[in-house]
């Protein structure tokens, strides 16, 4: 089948769900076991910063830690993703919540509504 075909001929199914976007992490590493990318801070899937942050982090880590004692490395590397990352992460939920249906419309598409 053709692709043209299979585009013609499919259906198509919406599904959507819940997300919950988590503001802050307390705690980013301990003892030694650093975390990185959607572990710390995961955006809004709409936002497409998923990848481009978790890949910023992979090199903030190894810099962070390269000829640095583990727990200062960690430390280094939290201070100066923590404000940057957040920031993003919040900018994802305001956008994120815009795009959420409200009122009548939201009834309609996602009955029954209470």
């Amino acid at each position: 089948m053709t692709g043209a075909a299979l585009i013609r001929d499919g259906e198509l199914e919406l599904a959507g769900d819940n997300t919950y976007d988590l503001p802050t992490v307390p705690i980013w590493h301990r003892g030694r076991i650093g975390l990185i990318g959607d572990a710390v801070h995961a955006p809004a899937p709409s936002s497409g910063q998923g990848a481009s942050m978790a890949l910023e982090d992979a090199v903030g880590m190894a810099s962070s830690l390269a000829g640095a004692d583990t727990q200062a490395g960690f430390r280094a590397f939290e201070q100066t993703r923590r404000q940057r990352v957040e920031k993003i992460v919040a900018m994802g939920a305001r956008a994120s919540s815009s795009k959420t249906p409200r009122g009548r419309a939201a009834c309609s598409m996602t009955p029954p509504c209470g």
